[in-house]
C-alpha cells in the first residue's frame, strides 16, 4: 500500500470518529482511550460505582462525564507512601485488637443474634397491634355508647399494652 493510500485511509478513520458531544459527555470507548485502558475496565469501574451521566441501552453506549470519572478515580489512583501505608495498617491493627478486647470483656455483642431477637420482638408487637381492630371491635361499640373519650381510652390502653410488651422484651440494662 502506498503512503498516499495509507494517509487517505487514516483521514477516513479520523472522520468516522465522533467528536465529544456538545454536553461534554463521552462514550465508554472514548473514556477508555483517553485514560489508556480497555473499555472493559471502564465497564468494571461503572460496576464499582463510577458515575454515569446517561445510561446506555441496546446499540447505545453509556455516556460519561470525563471530569466526573477522573474525580471518581483520583482517590483510587493515589499511591500511599510506604510510611503512610505502614501507619494505616498499624492503626487498623490497633483498632482490631481493641475491638477484640472489648468483645472478650463483654462490652460488645454479636450483631446477628441481637438483630434477629429485636426483629422477632418487633414482629410480635406488629402482630398484636394489627390484631387490635378485630379484638376490640365489640368493646369499641360498647365504649362508643359512653362517648368518644371511652373509645379513645380503650384503644390507648390496648396500644400501650402492646408497646409495653415490646419494651418489656428488652433486658432492663439495654433500656436505661
Amino acid at each position: 500500500m502506498t503512503s498516499a493510500a495509507k494517509g487517505k485511509r487514516a483521514r477516513g478513520r479520523a472522520r468516522r470518529r465522533r467528536p465529544v458531544n456538545s454536553t461534554g459527555l463521552r462514550t465508554i470507548r472514548e473514556v477508555a482511550a483517553a485514560l489508556g485502558v480497555q473499555p472493559g475496565q471502564v465497564r468494571r469501574w461503572i460496576g464499582d460505582g463510577c458515575p454515569v451521566a446517561e445510561k446506555g441501552g441496546p446499540n447505545k453506549s453509556a455516556r460519561l462525564d470525563f471530569a466526573a470519572v477522573t474525580a471518581w478515580r483520583a482517590p483510587r489512583d493515589a499511591k500511599l507512601s510506604v510510611a503512610e501505608e505502614s501507619a494505616r495498617l498499624k492503626a487498623a491493627d490497633r483498632a482490631l485488637k481493641e475491638q477484640q478486647l472489648r468483645k472478650r470483656a463483654g462490652e460488645l455483642l454479636e450483631r446477628g443474634p441481637w438483630v434477629r431477637a429485636v426483629q422477632g420482638h418487633i414482629q410480635q408487637a406488629k402482630a398484636r397491634l394489627l390484631a387490635l381492630p378485630a379484638s376490640l371491635a365489640e368493646r369499641t361499640v360498647d365504649a362508643a355508647a359512653e362517648g368518644p373519650g371511652a373509645v379513645e381510652a380503650l384503644w390507648r390502653e390496648a396500644i400501650e399494652d402492646a408497646l409495653h410488651e415490646l419494651v418489656g422484651a428488652i433486658p432492663e440494662e439495654e433500656t436505661a
